[in-house]
């Protein structure tokens, strides 16, 4: 154990790590002020970002420590990773994120006038602990600056560290916050890295799951501060992700249209087989059209705002804007007689009786989300 007689500057990357990190380290310095550090620089989309910090501070709140919320500058981290893209999981560009970090603590603690540094890092079982000890203790060298080398992963710390996040409810993330190392991860698993999609509509991805999450622990915090007690049980959801949708008329002229929410169509799943199809459409009613054998529905936008009592101008201002999921379901029920029926409906300006060929990509995929259960 080193003689520290100063405040000591933490990095932390996440609540999972550092709630156990920083609790040890108060056990071995009970006198000494622990400062914590949140620069994470690697982390994206935004929201992920805020999300973790949302559940660092939370952290910092219980285990009654200080904590610095450091500018968020995704750019200097893309800068400084490039060309290591594709470099492997605990690579070079592992190590040129972790240096990013731990340099940018470093000079927070020469401003601060602070002598000791420390990371959370090295309490993660997916961080090269002995590469992080050596690192860490270089670049403190060269500021002239003491690294406090704390291994909290032996004789059973990873096991207390995951007893410990799940006593206090911290978020527990699905991937390290790299965007690279996310869609690697997601390609082993067949699935889609939906963390980095985003519809036009703001309506839309406030319904996408890392939105959805960052509310949840929101009101988590709000029970907290009430007092009311509840508890976070995993569940399973599928979410709809519709990626393109590619519509022309019999004369060959491209047409805006939208989607609704469970919208299908042959191939619409698989780039390899995607080819557009041929649709000839029928009136139906007024402002409705289908296929009679394509499974296709045509509205009119007049027709659409008729139903929801909405004022859109175009197709394009109903894209920004968008309805709810809820919301096109309910239209689905109308038009199809089923809330889960999957036929692709397409909102358009003016459909005809005519020919239409459609190119539609989209398609579910389950994700696993947390739900807030109180007892009242």
């Amino acid at each position: 154990m080193q003689n520290v007689s100063q405040s000591i500057l933490v990095h932390i990357c996440c609540s999972v790590d550092s709630h156990h990190f920083l609790s040890e380290l108060k056990k071995l310095y009970p006198t000494t002020k622990i400062i914590g550090y949140f620069y994470n620089p690697n982390i994206h989309p935004f929201e992920e970002y805020t999300l973790r910090l949302l559940d660092v501070e939370r952290s910092c709140n219980l285990l009654d420590i200080e904590l610095i919320d450091e500018e968020y500058d995704f750019n200097h981290w893309l800068v400084q990773t490039k060309g290591y893209e594709d470099a492997p999981e605990k690579g070079e560009r592992c190590e040129i994120c972790f240096s990013v970090r731990l340099h940018k603590t470093a000079k927070k603690a020469k401003q601060l006038n602070l002598k000791f540094i420390s990371t959370t890092l090295l309490t993660s079982p997916m961080k090269p602990q002995e590469e992080l000890f050596a690192l860490g203790e270089k670049i403190s060298t060269q500021y002239n600056l003491g690294f406090i080398s704390l291994d909290t992963r032996s004789s059973g710390g990873t096991q207390r560290q995951q007893a410990l996040a799940k006593e206090a409810k911290l978020y527990r993330q699905n991937y390290c916050g790299c965007l690279y190392a996310l869609t690697k991860q997601r390609d082993k698993s067949s699935k889609q890295p939906t963390e980095l999609f985003c519809p036009i509509s703001q309506k839309h991805y406030a319904e996408f799951p890392i939105p959805l999450r960052l509310a949840l622990y929101k009101k988590r915090m709000e029970l907290e501060q009430k007092q009311i007690p509840y508890r976070l049980i995993k569940q399973r959801k599928m979410f709809y992700y519709p990626q393109f949708t590619i519509l022309y008329d019999q004369f060959k002229n491209q047409l805006p249209c939208y989607v609704l929410t469970h919208s299908l169509f042959p191939y619409c799943g698989n780039l390899d087989k995607m080819r557009s199809q041929k649709v000839d459409m029928i009136k139906l009613k007024n402002g409705i059209f289908c296929s009679l054998n394509s499974e296709v529905y045509m509205l009119s936008l007049e027709f659409y705002n008729h139903f929801f009592k909405r004022k859109d101008s175009s197709i394009t201002e109903l894209l920004f804007s968008g309805t709810s999921t809820e919301e096109e379901l309910e239209c689905r029920n109308a038009i199809e007689g089923d809330r889960l029926g999957s036929s692709l409906i397409l909102v358009v300006d003016s459909p005809q009786e005519s020919r239409y060929s459609i190119t539609h990509f989209a398609f579910f995929q389950e994700e696993i989300l947390e739900r807030i259960v109180t007892e009242e």
